[in-house]
């Protein structure tokens, strides 16, 4: 579920795999919030970074 997360398109990608390979909703959870967590300051970050360049 996390290599489908990260190489294509965050949660809704893990969502779909979960179902898709009737994985564990609790390990699902788990996946979701690492997605957020490294995605959201990215949106803020890579922006910044970029323009500093």
């Amino acid at each position: 579920m996390l290599s489908t997360a990260v190489s294509i398109c965050g949660v809704s990608a893990a969502i779909a795999a979960c179902g898709a390979i009737q994985g564990d909703k609790k390990k699902l959870s788990y996946v979701t919030s690492l997605v957020l967590i490294v995605a959201v300051p990215m949106m803020v970050i890579m922006p910044w970074m970029v323009k500093g360049v």
